[in-house]
Formats: C-alpha cells, structure tokens, sequence
C-alpha cells in the first residue's frame, strides 16, 4: 500500500497503472494487467485508513475545507473531516478552483493570480478564518492569495 497526504499525488500516483510500461515486469499480460490493478488498487490517502474517532477537538475552531481539483470522488480528506469537525466545517464550493492547477502558476501567472483573487471573493463563509485542504500547491495558492486574518494550512497541519 502507497500512502498520500496530497489529492495531486494521488491522482498522479494512480494514474502510473494507465502506463502499461511500467507494469511490463514479465512476458505474462495477465500478470502485468494484475501488477496495474493492484498498484491503482494500492494507492490510497491517508485519511482513508484514519477514523474520525481517534481524533479530539482541543477547540471550537471552524474550518472551511477547500475541496482540491484532484480529490477523488468521493472525497476521503472531506469525510474524515467533516467526521471530526461535524457542523463547525464547511465545505468550499465544489469545483472553486484555487488557481494553481499543478503547473500554472508558472506557466500562466496572471491567469493564476486572477483565478486566485477570484476564489477569494467567492468564498461562501466569509468569516472563516482557517481554510485548510489536502493539496500541497493549493495550500502555496491559497495562502498566497489570503486575507491576512486567514490561516490556510494543510488539514494534516490540523493534529498534534
């Protein structure tokens, strides 16, 4: 099993079983076309083997999760939060891409800032003053681009 703390990882590390290049360890197709279903199989986030109930609220601290352009369907970071959090967290929009969308902010910075000051202006909750998500360059994005009283960090950064 391949433990993830990132939606991007994920999705990326799963996507190596549609390269059946990788997966060409022996002359056996079958063999091989099982190697790639149990590597997809194999992959999964951390927040999937994790139990809510483990987990204690130090605090009435409410938190928005910003739901990553990469979280699988459904969410695994989402429900182990919303399992610990209960009513004190909301959920972004949907689909509010943050604008970093892996390379753009190098490949396309003012469309990134642009999307990034969007996403903010629309924030359902705004007095939210901690947004956290399951995306390494996400957290870069949002952070970047927060009001000063904000706290974006990722929901791992959450437990002590």
């Amino acid at each position: 099993m391949v433990l993830t703390i990132c939606a991007t990882c994920h999705a990326a590390l799963r996507d190596y079983a549609a390269e059946p290049e990788l997966f060409a360890l022996s002359a056996d197709r079958q063999a091989n076309d099982a190697e790639r279903r149990l590597w997809r199989q194999g992959v999964r986030s951390l927040s999937e083997v994790l139990d809510p109930g483990d987990f204690t609220r130090l605090d009435e601290t409410r938190v928005m999760y910003h739901r990553p352009c990469h979280a699988p369907d459904p969410d695994p970071d989402a429900a182990l939060l919303r399992g610990i959090f209960g009513r004190a967290m909301s959920l972004g929009e949907r689909n509010a891409c943050c604008g970093m969308g892996g390379a753009m902010r190098l490949s396309a910075p003012e469309l990134s800032l642009r999307v990034g000051r969007w996403y903010w202006k629309n924030v359902p909750d705004p007095d939210i003053l901690r947004v956290v998500t399951g995306c390494g360059g996400c957290v870069v994005q949002l952070a970047s681009l927060a009001p000063e009283n904000v706290i974006v960090t990722h929901w791992l950064d959450m437990f002590a």
